[in-house]
């Protein structure tokens, strides 16, 4: 119970902090579009960065040390943009924020993994991961008003509680001991489980599924500028949050085969995707989607293999990928196209990756 506990204090505190710095984002960069691009992006690319080595260290040194780790991270992440203005600083804060979650996801999914309600309890994690990023911009915006790092201070001293919780976790001696007695083959088995057949279409799958739902909600806002205020958008945006809680908790008691979970949510995103062309109330079904894909692609590909700090790193660096490189290139085609017909082709994105076979989930 601790072990859940800790894993469920600080998914929220990681999500909420990471996200509660999108709303003063014209503060903190001081009005410098190409800064306040900067600190936005740090963040990714230091869980880009850091995701697969964290994955890997995960099953050498045991899933508590980079739980524990991922805790100290956020924190410190916290610390120094509560009491720093110097762009540096934040810039390396949001590094640390990245390299916290980075640290955090593919040690979480392997321990969710090992429970027999494992599908339960990564619905209950994906929940409280779309609550933190959902309370984020909301706490963060709402509170800005009074003082523009309230909402950072709040999740800060947030992020307390699960470091506490971290520190009473038991040392998994038994699992390093034979970490370390086993050849050092980390690169080769990495390999492996890339080309392993039937996961490389897993690994395409989680890239377009988040991906696609990145470059369309950062090309919406432009899209849909002369139609809705930003307050009317803001609220429909975080129907995407509500949409994925609700499926996580929902999907995580559902007996259905993993692929079939995941195809449906992907399906769904789809759906959702080309919705928002006629109207934005299509971002709750994609984030309803998103929830499902997620659930049943992790609870099938942790199954996999018993190396599953490498397998979620890997997992896990192919959604940041994906949220790192679709939006970009969405951006880029808006100079030969227009954001409608971007909107529409990632939704025809996400239904090409549901057609791709998933069958190695099924016996998961």
């Amino acid at each position: 119970m601790l072990q859940r506990l800790s894993l469920y204090t600080l998914v929220f505190a990681i999500m909420a902090l990471s996200n509660a710095a999108i709303p003063i984002l014209p503060e903190l960069s001081r009005g410098e579009s190409i800064a306040a691009s900067l600190i936005f992006s740090a963040y990714f690319t230091g869980a880009l960065i850091a995701m697969l080595p964290s994955g890997i260290l995960a099953d050498r040194c045991g899933n508590n040390t980079l739980i524990r780790t991922a805790a100290v991270l956020t924190l410190t992440a916290g610390i120094i943009l509560t009491l720093s203005n110097n762009l540096w600083m934040i810039l390396l804060a949001r590094f640390t924020e990245g390299f916290g979650a980075a640290a955090f996801f593919p040690a979480a999914f392997a321990i969710l993994a090992e429970f027999e309600k494992k599908e339960q309890y990564i619905g209950e994690l994906n929940f409280l991961l779309n609550l933190g990023l959902g309370g984020g911009v909301f706490v963060a915006g709402i509170s800005a008003e009074t003082s523009i790092k309230n909402g950072i201070v709040v999740f800060t001293v947030i992020s307390i509680i699960p470091l506490l919780l971290t520190w009473k976790l038991p040392e998994e001696r038994e699992k390093r001991d034979s970490a370390e007695k086993r050849p050092r083959g980390e690169v080769r088995r990495t390999i492996e489980l890339l080309t392993r057949p039937g996961l490389p279409s897993v690994w395409v799958t989680a890239f377009i599924l988040f991906g696609a739902t990145g470059a369309i909600i950062s090309i919406y806002p432009e899209y849909a500028a002369e139609e809705i205020g930003k307050n009317e958008l803001g609220i429909y945006l975080s129907t995407l949050y509500i949409g994925a809680m609700i499926t996580s908790i929902i999907g995580g008691h559902l007996k259905i085969e993993h692929e079939r979970v995941a195809r449906r949510g992907i399906l769904m995103a789809g759906i959702g995707a080309l919705i928002t062309i006629l109207h934005p109330i299509g971002f709750a079904l994609i984030g309803a989607g998103t929830g499902l894909g997620l659930l049943g692609l992790v609870s099938g590909v942790a199954n996999l293999t018993t190396e599953r700090g490498t397998t979620m790193g890997i997992f896990n660096t192919c959604t940041y990928t994906g949220l790192a490189a679709l939006p970009i290139l969405s951006g880029i085609a808006l100079s030969i196209t227009s954001e409608e017909s971007i909107i529409i082709a990632n939704g025809i994105l996400l239904f090409t990756a549901a057609t791709l076979p998933l069958k190695i989930l099924k016996g998961a």
